[in-house]
């Protein structure tokens, strides 16, 4: 009897102490790196991905963006402002010339300038293969601002940054 009690007790103070620690330790900066991997997720594609599967990714990474935001990637030539609701249109357009794609993100690092406000760094891996069957592989480097609205980070402003090739 007394074994059991002292089990119950035990399961008792780790159920607590688990509790406590994702209460404290899921912080902003957890948040944020949940959000990307989420993105990442959602941005991938397998072969035999279904047309609604598609459009609901599509709408989840829309909800992922302030109402209006902007967007710069100098390589593709794009470098202006899109409101949410527009987001997925763009990303069903460019997720249909790939039959493949998986993105990861790499090399994270988070600043906040302000309590609302992050800056996010990191590189992006995307392997991808065009519908013809070409294989691509690109490393790009990212820093994003992401707000804070209520208790939830929205992505506000992307912008591919250059870098030197060795």
């Amino acid at each position: 009897m007394v074994t059991v009690r002292n089990f119950i007790i035990t399961a008792l103070v780790a159920a607590a102490g688990v509790f406590i620690f994702f209460w404290f330790f899921t912080g902003d900066e957890m948040k944020i790196k949940k959000q990307l991997k989420n993105l990442a997720e959602l941005v991938s594609k397998d072969s035999d991905e279904h047309q609604l599967m598609a459009a609901a990714s599509a709408r989840k990474i829309g909800n992922m963006f302030t109402e209006i935001c902007m967007i710069k990637i100098p390589s593709h030539s794009i470098s202006r402002t899109y409101k949410r609701e527009n987001i997925p249109a763009h990303v069903m357009a460019s997720r249909s010339m790939y039959s493949e794609i998986s993105l990861k993100f790499h090399d994270i690092q988070i600043g906040f300038p302000d309590e609302s406000i992050a800056r996010i760094a990191f590189t992006a891996y995307v392997e991808a293969m065009w519908v013809s069957g070409e294989p691509i592989r690109e490393v790009s480097e990212f820093v994003c601002r992401m707000e804070k609205v209520e208790k939830d980070w929205f992505f506000n402003q992307i912008e591919a940054i250059s870098v030197l090739e060795r």
